[in-house]
């Protein structure tokens, strides 16, 4: 994904793989079973160094993700 930024905050955990993730400029390798949590409106960037399942929440709900 690149770079980007919403007003969102967004939490997530890292089932298997590894990720690079980068925000405001800070780089991070979470692997299987991290978590991070990246606050709203902060610009981030993430790459899958392996094939990688997420789980990912968001804080107002993301209406453009919602079913409903």
């Amino acid at each position: 994904m690149p770079e980007h930024r919403h007003p969102h905050e967004q939490a997530g955990t890292v089932i298997t793989g590894r990720i690079l993730l980068r925000v405001g400029g800070e780089s991070q390798e979470p692997g299987e079973g991290a978590s991070y949590l990246i606050p709203g409106d902060a610009p981030h960037f993430v790459q899958a160094l392996a094939p990688t399942p997420l789980v990912e929440v968001f804080a107002p709900v993301r209406e453009e993700f919602s079913s409903d």
